[in-house]
């Protein structure tokens, strides 16, 4: 079938032109069995490639977000004109999501939008999240009463929505599994050293400078090492807060690294410590519990959904107790072993595979309708 996919960028944009692993990785295999093309209010960083689906957007000298947007609506009714589509799928809930959902009543057509976290969030000292703003918060709420489907990557952020008013109740939760042909397990000894890792973007949202307070705790307790790949506009400030925390020689800044460069950084871990204050789901959660990497985090997105089962939590800010989470852990074989076992069990029955086969289902049943 021809699915026209909405989205605000995230295809073939940012390091390495990887754009969202997750996503983009999704859609390459979602492309195996539909003809696929994606309209993108951002464009693909110059001399990307897709594969196997069409890449659509707005030359980036045109500046102004409107003026793509409006330029990108009439590029989807030409290509639908001349071929026409069955359905639209959107990433986020606003705007790509109301462009399909719109776009979706205005020719007669199903729509599905996918939430990915920050709709549900209303974090209003650091400026973040859908429902911070009124105008924002009302949109996003038609959007999701109004699309045909509506699916959430996590109950965390289905329920979120509720929260906020979300009426509906009929929502789908499909979350991004991992490729367990990319991030599989190592076996490795445990040695005298507690290996943490944590992998994010480095801005307000994943609250890095918990982290660093939580490990600073750990490391009075237990010799540990902390690598943090990823980079962000809180990178400098992190590295001076590492200093006045007296971690500079425990704590190594890697960058940012591709995600399918990753598995060696897990395969070096033992526990992944996650601090943000909101998550839609982290999709590093399920990468790191295929590799047998025990994860401890705070009360949001996956992490909560898996709590107590695989996951070890702690609430949002808390730094003491996201020491003593990973330490006892690290004390406790026991326990470790059991949520170690746990988790990757999970990720085998919710890999990249299910997800593709779950919004598949979906596609396949609004044909039938």
């Amino acid at each position: 079938m021809r699915v026209a996919v909405w989205i605000y960028g995230g295809i073939g944009s940012g390091n390495f032109s990887q754009g969202i692993p997750h996503i983009t990785r999704l859609i390459e295999k979602l492309s195996a069995q539909n003809e696929i093309s994606i309209y993108s209010i951002l464009p693909a960083n110059k001399g990307f490639v897709p594969k196997n689906y069409l890449l659509r957007t707005i030359n980036s000298k045109i500046y102004f977000s409107k003026i793509r947007m409006v330029l990108l609506i009439i590029l989807f009714f030409y290509d639908h004109i001349r071929k026409p589509y069955n359905l639209l799928h959107a990433f986020w809930g606003y705007p790509a999501g109301t462009f399909a959902v719109v776009l979706g009543k205005l020719i007669g057509l199903p729509s599905v939008v996918s939430l990915q976290g920050g709709e549900g969030a209303s974090l209003p000292a650091i400026h973040y999240g859908n429902m911070t703003n009124n105008s924002v918060r009302k949109i996003t709420l038609w959007t999701c009463e109004n699309a045909t489907v509506l699916i959430a990557i996590s109950k965390f952020l289905s329920n979120k929505m509720v929260e906020h008013g979300l009426k509906r109740k009929d929502v789908k939760l499909i979350l991004f599994g991992a490729d367990t042909e990319l991030f599989y397990p190592k076996e490795k000894g445990k040695d005298c050293q507690l290996k943490i890792i944590h992998v994010a973007n480095l801005n307000a949202v994943k609250d890095q400078s918990t982290l660093l307070k939580s490990f600073a705790r750990i490391t009075k307790r237990q010799p540990s090492l902390l690598r943090i790949i990823g980079d962000g506009i809180l990178f400098n400030e992190l590295q001076q807060l590492t200093k006045e925390l007296g971690i500079t020689d425990y704590v190594e800044f890697v960058g940012a690294v591709p995600n399918l460069q990753l598995l060696p950084h897990y395969h070096w871990a033992d526990i992944m410590l996650l601090t943000s204050l909101h998550e839609g789901q982290a999709v590093v959660v399920c990468e790191a519990l295929a590799c047998k990497v025990v994860v401890c985090g705070t009360r949001v997105g996956l992490i909560a959904d898996l709590a107590n089962d695989c996951c070890r939590t702690s609430d949002i800010g808390d730094d003491k107790m996201l020491a003593q989470n990973a330490l006892e852990l690290w004390n406790d074989s026991f326990e470790y072993k059991r949520l170690q076992e746990n988790g990757f069990t999970w990720t085998q029955q919710h890999t990249l595979a299910w997800s593709v086969n779950k919004i598949q289902n979906v596609y396949n049943t609004l044909m039938k309708k």
